[in-house]
C-alpha cells in the first residue's frame, strides 16, 4: 500500500472547507446490477474517519438517476475476490457534462486477494486511548506468542508508515502494529487475517470498547505491499479504558496476551470468547442502558457456561444443561472457573437485596433481577427495590473473570465491584488464593 493524501477544498470565498482524502488503490473495475454491466475507472479512497469509499468518474449521459436507491449494485475490482456490494451515496455532474459518483461499500473492511506468501505485516490501531501515562506512554511494547512477534508502537513516538488523515473527535490512530513470524518464516494471507482478528478481540477486551484496525497490509520480502484491508474494522467511541486493565497498569494486558492468543487458536474457545467480548461490548451503557445491558450479559454468561460445562469439560449433557435454571447454570460455571459466588461487599445495593431475599447467592440475585426485567411481575408479589446498576456491574465482572480464568491468567486486575475503587488500584484475581 502506497497511499497518498489529497486535500479537497470547497465553499465560497468567505467560507472555505477542506477534507483530507487518502487514495488506497486505483484501476479498472466493473459496475454491475441486474441487466447492466459497465467497465469503469475506480479510485478506492479513505476519508478522514478512515471509512472506505469508491469514487467513479462517470461519462456524459450516464444514467445516474437509475442507480439511486438500488439495492443490487456491485463493483468488481481485480484484486478483491468477491464483488463489493455498494450503494450510491453521492453523485455530481449533469446530462451535459461528465461527473463523479461516490459509492459506499456495505461491508468493512474489504480484504484484497493474493496467493503470495508474506514475510511481515503492519496495521494501525484506532481509539486504543487512555494508556498515555507512565512507562508505556512512549515505549515500544514487544509481545510474543504462538509463533508471532508483535510490536506495538505509540504514534507519538514516530510517524506512521503512511500519511495520516485528519483525526476526528470520534476516531484517532493511537498505535501502529508491526508483526512477523518469530522464526522469520513466510505466512499465508489467511494466517495473517486470523491473527489480526484475534488481536482485534484482544485489544477490545483489554480496553473495554471496540478497538478498530485500519491501514492493514502484508508485505513480501522485497518490501512491496501484497495483501491489504481497506477500511476500518468494528470500532467504538473514543474513551478512557473500562476493563480489567487499569490505565496505570498496562502490564496486566502484556501478561494476558500470550495466554489469550494461545486460547484463541482453539476454534471452539475462539468462538466462545469472541461471543463474550461481543456481548460485553454490546452491553455498554451508552448503547443498551442498564436494563438492556443485564439482559445481554446474561446471554454472554449462559453461552460461556454451556461451552465450559457441556463442550469443554463434558460435565453435563446438553439436555441436562437446558434443564437447569439460569442460576444453577451460572453456579456450576463459576465453580468450574473458581470464581466466587457470594455477592461482593462493594455492591451494597445487591447485598441488601440478597439479604432481604433470604441470603441468596450472587447467581440467584443476578437472575432474579434479570427475570424482573424480562418477565411481568406476579400479581401478589411483594414489592422490592431491584438494584439494577449493581447487578449490571456484577455481570460484567463475572464475564471478564470468566475470560481471564479460562486463559489461565493469575496476575493483577482492576475490580469492578470494589467499594471506593480508584484509578491505579489493582488486586489479585480471586482464584490465586486457591492455587
Amino acid at each position: 500500500m502506497n497511499p497518498h493524501l489529497r486535500i479537497e477544498i470547497w465553499g465560497t470565498r468567505h467560507h472555505l472547507y477542506y477534507s483530507l482524502i487518502m487514495e488506497l488503490w486505483s484501476g479498472d473495475g466493473v459496475l454491475k446490477y441486474e441487466g447492466f454491466e459497465q467497465a469503469i475507472g475506480v479510485r478506492v479512497i479513505a476519508d478522514e474517519k478512515f471509512d472506505v469509499e469508491i469514487e467513479v468518474q462517470h461519462p456524459f449521459g450516464f444514467g445516474v438517476l437509475l442507480l439511486s436507491g438500488r439495492e443490487d449494485l456491485t463493483i468488481k475490482v481485480p484484486n478483491v475476490e468477491h464483488p463489493i456490494d455498494v450503494y450510491l451515496r453521492l453523485a455530481s455532474g449533469s446530462l451535459t457534462e461528465d461527473g463523479t459518483m461516490i459509492f459506499s461499500p456495505k461491508r468493512s473492511p474489504i480484504w484484497t486477494h493474493t496467493t503470495q506468501s508474506l514475510v511481515r505485516g503492519r496495521a494501525s490501531l484506532a481509539n486504543f486511548s487512555g494508556f498515555e501515562i507512565g512507562a508505556y506512554s512512549r515505549a515500544r511494547i514487544q509481545l510474543n506468542a504462538s509463533g508471532w512477534d508483535l510490536t506495538i508502537i505509540p504514534v507519538i513516538e514516530e510517524l506512521l508508515c503512511h500519511p495520516q488523515p485528519k483525526n476526528t473527535a470520534e476516531r484517532v490512530v493511537t498505535h501502529q502494529l508491526e508483526f512477523r513470524r518469530s522464526d522469520d518464516s513466510l505466512f499465508a494471507p489467511d494466517e495473517m487475517r486470523r491473527f489480526l482478528e484475534s488481536l482485534g478481540q484482544f485489544f477490545s477486551f483489554c480496553h473495554g470498547r471496540w478497538i478498530g484496525m485500519t491501514f492493514v497490509e502484508g508485505m513480501r520480502a522485497d518490501g512491496s505491499s501484497e495483501f491489504q484491508a481497506w477500511g476500518m474494522s468494528r470500532i467504538g467511541g473514543l474513551s478512557t479504558p473500562d476493563s480489567f486493565v487499569d490505565r496505570h497498569h498496562l502490564e496486566c494486558m502484556v501478561q494476558l496476551y500470550p495466554m489469550f492468543v494461545t486460547k484463541m487458536l482453539d476454534e471452539a474457545w475462539a468462538e466462545t470468547i469472541s461471543s463474550v467480548v461481543y456481548w460485553l461490548r454490546r452491553s455498554e451503557l451508552d448503547g443498551a442502558g442498564v436494563d438492556g445491558g443485564i439482559i445481554l450479559i446474561q446471554a454472554a454468561l449462559e453461552r460461556f457456561a454451556w461451552h465450559v460445562l457441556v463442550r469443554d469439560r463434558g460435565a453435563i449433557s446438553d439436555e441436562g444443561f437446558k434443564s437447569l435454571t439460569a442460576a444453577d447454570q451460572m453456579r456450576l460455571m463459576l465453580n468450574a472457573m473458581r470464581i466466587p459466588r457470594t455477592v461482593p461487599e462493594g455492591l451494597e445495593g445487591l447485598v441488601r437485596f440478597a439479604k432481604a431475599a433470604g441470603g441468596i447467592d450472587a447467581p440467584e440475585a443476578f437472575t432474579r433481577v434479570r427475570n424482573r426485567i424480562v418477565h411481568p411481575p406476579k400479581p401478589k408479589a411483594k414489592k422490592a427495590i431491584f438494584p439494577y446498576y449493581d447487578t449490571y456491574r456484577l455481570g460484567r465482572w463475572y464475564a471478564e473473570l470468566c475470560v481471564l480464568s479460562c486463559c489461565g491468567y493469575t496476575g493483577k486486575y482492576s475490580s469492578r465491584v470494589r467499594k471506593d475503587q480508584w484509578v491505579g488500584q489493582i488486586e489479585d484475581v480471586p482464584w490465586t488464593s486457591q492455587l
